[in-house]
């Protein structure tokens, strides 16, 4: 639980720049000359716009398939064998490309787990170099409850642990004055009425944060632009309509 608020308003200021059309230009504009850590994930996160490429429908499919074929071989290790019926659903695949500064372009492929055993939000991201077919690496968040009270969460990258902590629910609150003068009760209130836990966004922010130590130029072989990727589509969106709505 060290380095909360620092953490946490880097995890706002990220996700105002992965969806920077959701009317949080304030916190986009208020980080651009920033050269704080916060800023620099900011920067770091706008590189990976800029740079982000289109794949094709085929790619994609391409790249699907090779994601099942490496789990079900057990080439990816996946972390849910204690969770009753928790699974990865890949009907709800996303795929972004991204090109570095020296010119290779790698794709992150990434796959909800669903389930009642296991907290929306949780995933498993496949970091494929250029050619589709050799992984360059992997980054997975299983996130659970515990109790009423209480949530686990659990980061892996490259099948290690990293991250393995619990989480108080209570205590979680997000930095929300970067973005707007709003209640956190309403935010909390609103999110978990879409089904997402406040717990697990923040618990995905820590994570994040520990993957991306080392923030800099857009260079090929870090982790840290996938992480951040993984977390664009776990619930960013409806993240910032409660922030709207409230």
């Amino acid at each position: 639980m060290k380095k909360v608020s620092l953490i946490i308003s880097t995890f706002v200021l990220f996700l105002g720049m992965l969806f920077p059309t959701l009317s949080n230009k304030n916190v986009v504009n208020a980080a651009s000359n920033d050269t704080s850590l916060e800023g620099k994930y900011v920067s770091t996160i706008n590189d990976i716009l800029k740079n982000s490429v289109k794949v094709s429908d085929t790619d994609q499919k391409l790249l699907k398939e090779n994601v099942i074929k490496l789990v079900n071989n057990g080439s990816v290790k996946v972390h849910n064998q204690d969770l009753q019926d928790a699974k990865l659903d890949f009907d709800t695949v996303f795929i972004q490309g991204v090109k570095y500064q020296n010119g290779e372009i790698q794709y992150s492929v990434k796959v909800d787990y669903v389930g009642n055993s296991i907290e929306k939000g949780s995933f498993i991201n496949v970091v494929f170099k250029e050619n589709k077919e050799e992984v360059y690496g992997t980054t997975e968040l299983i996130a659970t409850n515990v109790d009423e009270n209480t949530g686990l969460g659990k980061f892996w990258v490259n099948g290690d642990l990293k991250f393995n902590e619990t989480v108080n629910k209570k205590d979680v609150k997000f930095d929300t004055s970067k973005v707007k003068p709003l209640s956190w009760g309403c935010v909390n209130d609103c999110l978990a009425s879409q089904g997402i836990a406040s717990w697990v966004l923040y618990t995905a922010g820590i994570a994040c944060a520990a993957t991306c130590t080392v923030v800099g130029p857009l260079t090929a072989g870090t982790a840290c632009w996938a992480c951040l990727n993984g977390l664009g589509m776990i619930g960013v969106q409806v993240m910032f309509k409660c922030m709207d709505r409230c």
